[in-house]
């Protein structure tokens, strides 16, 4: 192709070692993936979007420590990059590390408080650790700035029951089939609480 011939003659070609690594990701060229990115990150080794996209390469193969060493490493560069922290945070989530996921998406939501994601995936981690009624509060806001996103409605839904709000699930459910009432998990969800 086009792009392999101008990475034949400029081989510091960023942009286009960039635009291989998306196209290997999506033929599931894994191998091919690695080296374009190790291509860019050769030519330099603080690219912010070759360290990103490699980690989240490493997330979705299960790669977990190498993932971390790169969020960690844009962390180390761009000290207040909420983005990095967040994924970072959840990864500790994936890993088991739920204290330094807890912490980092803490810190992220801290430099952005409207940060309706992050509070989303700290909501998340909170619930997978059993602190429902933490979760709850959070889940709470997030739907209050996205009222219309029904899977968001369902896991605060969850959470209320998980912490004995059964009532307030309920409401929760049937505002949420309002907005999609052939939702088989909404009425799955609802049918469990009768």
């Amino acid at each position: 192709t086009s792009l392999k011939l101008a990475i034949k003659y400029n081989p510091k070609y960023l942009k286009a070692w960039m635009f291989l690594a998306s196209l290997y990701q999506e033929e599931g060229r894994n191998d091919e993936v690695i080296h374009a990115y190790e291509m860019v990150l050769k030519s330099d080794k603080k690219h912010q979007e070759a360290q990103l996209g490699l980690a989240e390469f490493y997330v979705a193969q299960k790669r977990y420590d190498e993932a971390a060493s790169l969020y960690q490493a844009v962390l180390e560069e761009f000290p207040t990059y909420g983005k990095a922290m967040q994924e970072l945070g959840n990864l500790y989530g994936l890993m088991g590390e739920y204290k330094a996921g807890e912490n980092m998406l803490r810190q992220a939501i801290e430099l952005n408080p409207e940060d309706n994601v992050a509070k989303r995936d700290l909501a998340q981690l909170l619930f997978k650790t059993e602190r429902y009624k933490e979760a709850v509060e959070l889940f709470a806001q997030v739907v209050e700035h996205a009222p219309d996103k029904v899977d968001i409605r369902l896991q605060y839904a969850e959470a209320l029951k998980a912490a004995g709000e059964l009532q307030s699930a309920r409401i929760e459910l049937e505002k949420g089939l309002r907005l999609e009432p052939e939702n088989d998990k909404l009425l799955q969800a609802l049918d469990q609480l009768k």
